[in-house]
């Protein structure tokens, strides 16, 4: 969903049938909520009575092997699943890391390690994560990656019932879900279907940088807690003669 010039509400979503639409706005905030047949659900930072018109173009979220260049970085379509390997789909939420370390944690209750490992609460103290868990060819974003993939474009979508967020542009672009993360205490899931955490490789003291996706309203960058449990989307460099 994006809002352009003149007020007019673009739904990048493919409708196979006819749909429906509705508009809502809340008393007292400045959201309207576009729900359609399809289980597709938009929200847009813009209050009914300021848009004009809603108009479809055929949308689909892109599952490139070899990436989509985005601001000069060629971003994975996927997160990262178990180590070495990216999830199938881009709605896929793959696997939680602690930054620095190479387990694989479930996305779902219950925890669920991929090396039958316990979860602990203490931070990786090395300032370099390697061996990463991105595949060969690929490598974790740093903090100046992130941040340009936000300033790129991006805007809360929920795509196959799953809820994320949508970077880029009309022609190069991903989708990044909203997994929610674990706790470093006791690795506890929340946030799920609320917020998104996506390492970066940039320690920041005794924590790391990542970008937050708070569905609904913003992409940010902030300094986490290396032990939290957090998604991976990873990056390949561009090479330029």
């Amino acid at each position: 969903m994006k809002l352009l010039s003149g007020n007019v509400v673009i739904y990048e979503g493919g409708l196979p049938f006819n749909a429906y639409i509705t508009l809502d706005r809340y008393e007292g905030d400045t959201y309207t909520y576009f729900t359609f047949r399809d289980d597709y659900e938009i929200l847009i930072d813009r209050p009914t009575n300021e848009i004009d018109s809603v108009t479809f173009e055929t949308f689909l979220v892109p599952n490139h092997p070899d990436g989509v260049l985005i601001s000069g970085v060629v971003w994975a379509t996927c997160n990262v699943d178990n180590p070495g390997t990216f999830a199938a789909k881009p709605t896929d939420a793959g696997k939680f890391y602690q930054w620095g370390r190479m387990t694989a944690r479930s996305c779902t209750d219950p925890l669920i390690s991929n090396d039958g490992s316990v979860w602990t609460g203490e931070s990786f103290k090395g300032d370099t994560w390697y061996p990463h868990p991105c595949p060969t060819g690929w490598r974790l974003p740093t903090e100046h990656e992130l941040d340009l993939l936000i300033n790129s474009g991006n805007y809360s979508a929920k795509v196959s019932g799953v809820l994320g967020h949508i970077f880029g542009d009309n022609v190069n672009r991903i989708f990044l879900p909203v997994a929610g993360t674990r706790a470093y205490f006791d690795g506890t899931h929340f946030n799920k279907d609320r917020k998104g955490y996506y390492w970066s490789s940039t320690p920041a003291g005794n924590r790391a940088y990542t970008m937050q996706i708070y569905f609904g309203t913003k992409s940010y960058i902030e300094p986490f807690i290396r032990s939290e449990g957090a998604s991976v989307r990873c990056v390949k460099e561009v090479i330029t003669e």
